[in-house]
């Protein structure tokens, strides 16, 4: 998928246009040379409209075929989870906001829901494969569910964030061409993920905030931590008319008037590869498994947004969004903004001059 998918689709729906227009032009210009033809006796004129229509519907879908007009764009986003294989956790990665994020998660929740950590316990990840038969069986167990609803729950974080921020800094939008979701409008979500459930809650109804905001006003907290618990208050905007719905249990929609974003969550327990070394210096854990998790995103543009002028400022921040996503998510990002080749030879050369410097003298 190019990096700006939306823009991508505008630049290519102009030069349709442009060519399109170009094409009626020149169109016209024959027809008022042929036109004659209809003047000849016996012609009928109906012969004429409905050959010049199919001509006409031909010559579009070539030209949309041509100049590769497609209304569907993909994205897969790979990303990883620092493991623990022998202590049945994920870990914080410095500088890497997406398995940090999943760890944090996870610790909040089985402090403020113990059960949740006894289902974790009693179904660890490694049980989600068995072989028998001579074949592989993968299950989903309530540890991989936990992780799926997990990654699930950033994404829908990271997304209201980013377009609270983006509509915010919109000045000359106007509030009723958009419309808030909050907690209680995604009851598909809600129902179906233990972490949204659990940190959305408000407050005043959380034993582990007790006391925390006495005689504030817990409506206006955006974010907050107390005793190991995190609430996040839930809102997400998106131009009017939007619907956002749960399509499987790893899948999440968000449907605009304009387009259908598809998020996936594919996780199924395998492992993926570091650089040399990197779990030994960077990490300081030489046996952590990485578990592989990838994010598929399909953006289907609608038809009638082929005929849409005004207005795509509402729907531009489809872009950045994936971007920002690809820039905290992707392991190939995160290891080139950490510049892991040149940290490495680094740290190569100063164990070598250590050597050196201890080796005895004759």
């Amino acid at each position: 998928m190019n990096k700006e998918p939306l823009r991508n689709y505008l630049r290519k729906r102009s030069s349709y246009w442009e060519i399109l227009i170009v094409g009626i032009v020149l169109g016209a210009s024959i027809s008022l040379t042929v036109s004659s033809l209809t003047l000849i006796e016996n012609f009928p004129a109906i012969t004429g409209i409905v050959t010049g229509i199919i001509l006409c519907v031909i010559t579009s879908l070539t030209l949309m075929y041509k100049t590769k007009f497609n209304l569907e764009k993909e994205k897969s986003i790979s990303g990883f989870l620092h493991y623990d294989d022998n202590k049945n956790i994920i870990k914080s990665v410095p500088r890497y906001d997406f398995s940090t994020m999943i760890s944090e998660y996870l610790e909040s929740a089985f402090i403020e829901n113990p059960a949740l950590l006894r289902q974790w316990k009693e179904e660890p990840l490694k049980d989600t494969t068995t072989f028998s038969n001579n074949t592989y069986k993968y299950n989903k167990n309530f540890s991989h569910r936990f992780i799926c609803q997990a990654v699930e729950y950033y994404l829908l974080s990271k997304t209201s964030t980013y377009l609270t921020d983006y509509f915010n800094s919109y000045k000359d939008k106007n509030d009723e061409d958009l419309k808030v979701y909050r907690r209680d409008e995604v009851p598909e979500i809600l129902l179906n993920n233990k972490l949204f459930e659990l940190f959305s809650r408000p407050i005043d109804d959380r034993t582990l905030f007790d006391g925390s905001f006495h005689g504030e006003n817990t409506k206006r907290i955006a974010l907050a931590y107390s005793n190991g618990a995190r609430f996040e208050n839930f809102n997400l905007t998106l131009p009017k008319k939007s619907k956002i719905k749960r399509v499987s249990e790893e899948s999440i929609e968000i449907e605009t008037p304009r387009f259908k974003l598809l998020i996936n969550v594919n996780f199924r327990n395998t492992n993926t590869v570091f650089p040399m070394s990197f779990n030994e210096f960077y990490l300081g854990d030489e046996y952590s498994a990485p578990l592989s998790v990838k994010i598929d995103i399909k953006i289907k543009f609608k038809f009638s947004s082929f005929f849409f002028v005004k207005d795509w400022k509402y729907y531009e921040w489809v872009d950045e969004l994936l971007y920002k996503l690809d820039n905290e998510i992707s392991k190939e990002n995160f290891f080139r903004t950490i510049n892991w080749d040149t940290a490495l030879t680094l740290i190569t050369s100063i164990k070598n001059n250590e050597k050196e410097v201890a080796r005895p003298t004759k």
